[in-house]
């Protein structure tokens, strides 16, 4: 008898112990870094859009919300918060999303592909046919004073930024920096432009003109910088040969993929039409796109860069629209949970150090009032008089999606440091959030000036 009651005992200990054994398995599968991904990848998207929608309605930028949101959910704050599954928090790990060796990272760089490709795919060639060399010069003169106070501000304070890391006036990391903070923002331009009439006005056609030149430059730029930042991780020696070998490669990169990308895109284009059939075409636009960002790719280069040119290949057909919308659940989904990912990783408690306060206040100060200053002084080439040389430099300074996408890019290559994020964040949301507030002002002033005539 007692035998028996053994025998059942060890089984039922048995028992318990292969379901404890279960249930830690199903933790453990529960909290592998795939499931792990999946889930925040849903957090990101929640919340970057409920963000987005609110900054909508206030009239904001929706990339500021979408930002915010990541830095809501972050792990200096919500995402810190231990979970059942997650002692440490779901975002505990959020350092990795945009890291080259993060599980992520191949679904963060199609994204940033299609992205780029989608504002290559908007932009207006005919505008920049009838362009005039006021607009190009005001594009190239607000880029320039605005890349090269920031480069001597970022000399300057990138001990304090980096955490006592020297960088020289040729680091690829310095160059990477000052290229995205000096790109305007064409979206929040337009919708400025579009909300006061003002879009066909001479100072709203010099504003556009300007920041769509200054956005070519600087994917230029930055294809180039990111180009020497992997060769001088390979061992090569930073410098002006290094820059201009890798500037010769790009030249060579845009190239290659414009004398194919127009006439396949023509061609496909024609295919579309006689088949009254987009499906095709969409595939063959979308395996375009992805082949040009790894042909640039391949040369040593920024990926996005191939896809933007690409974008402009197929902007100048007629299937431009439809292959936006069925790219929508890219630029409406996937996009705005990549820039939240970057607002994850700003860590709020810098403020608290105030030499570290004291240089974002210097970096964010120099970015701001140079773009500003470089573009109106530039714009008197197009013969505005001072008060529209005024609002060119005031239109100019918004930041928007472009430099968010661009840091994304630079925090996959490994060269930024939380100081030096948190000071570009803060100026895309500084000068974000001036441009709705300017045309609201001038909405205002306006209303006032006509009922002081009436």
């Amino acid at each position: 008898m007692l035998s028996w009651k053994t025998a059942g005992l060890a089984l039922a200990l048995c028992a318990r112990a292969s379901s404890a054994e279960a249930g830690e398995r199903v933790t453990q599968a529960l909290a592998a870094p795939s499931t792990r991904f999946i889930l925040q990848f849903g957090v990101l998207v929640l919340a970057a859009k409920l963000a987005g929608r609110l900054m909508h309605r206030w009239r904001m930028p929706r990339v500021l919300g979408e930002v915010g949101a990541g830095l809501l959910v972050g792990p200096h704050l919500l995402g810190g918060l231990a979970l059942p599954l997650f002692p440490d928090g779901l975002m505990s790990d959020a350092g990795s999303l945009l890291q080259a060796q993060g599980a992520s990272y191949g679904v963060m760089t199609v994204t940033l592909v299609v992205f780029f490709f989608l504002i290559g795919l908007d932009t207006d060639i005919q505008l920049i046919r009838r362009a005039s060399l006021g607009g190009v010069a005001a594009g190239v003169g607000g880029f320039a004073l605005c890349f090269a106070a920031t480069l001597v501000v970022l000399v300057w304070a990138a001990p304090r930024l980096t955490g006592d890391q020297a960088w020289g006036w040729a680091s690829p990391q310095a160059l990477l920096v000052c290229t995205a903070v000096s790109v305007a923002s064409v979206g929040m331009l337009a919708r400025m432009l579009a909300q006061r009439q003002r879009m066909e006005s001479p100072a709203g056609t010099v504003a556009l003109t300007a920041a769509l030149t200054d956005n070519a430059l600087g994917l230029f730029l930055f294809t180039v910088f990111s180009g020497a930042l992997a060769a001088v991780s390979e061992g090569a020696r930073p410098g002006a040969y290094l820059l201009a070998s890798m500037a010769l490669r790009a030249l060579a990169g845009f190239g290659v993929v414009a004398l194919c990308g127009f006439p396949i895109a023509r061609y496909v284009n024609g295919l579309a039409l006689r088949e009254k059939n987009y499906t095709s075409a969409f595939a063959v636009s979308a395996a375009c796109l992805l082949i040009a960002g790894g042909v640039m790719g391949a040369m040593g280069l920024s990926v996005m860069a191939g896809a933007y040119v690409m974008g402009i290949a197929f902007s100048t057909t007629d299937m431009r629209h439809e292959i936006r919308e069925r790219l929508d659940f890219v630029s409406v989904v996937l996009v705005p949970a990549c820039f939240a990912a970057l607002g994850m990783q700003i860590d709020p408690g810098l403020l608290g150090d105030s030499e570290m306060a004291a240089s974002l206040s210097v970096f964010v100060g120099a970015v701001i009032l140079s773009k500003a200053l470089g573009c109106a002084l530039s714009a008197s080439a197009a013969e505005l008089n001072v008060v529209g040389c005024l609002r060119v430099g005031a239109a100019s300074l918004s930041r928007g999606e472009i430099s968010v996408a661009l840091m994304c890019a630079a925090i996959g290559m490994g060269v930024l440091s939380s100081g030096v994020l948190f000071g570009v964040v803060l100026a895309v949301v500084i000068t974000g959030a001036f441009g709705p507030f300017l045309a609201r002002s001038e909405e205002h002033t306006s209303e006032l000036q006509s009922r002081l005539h009436l």
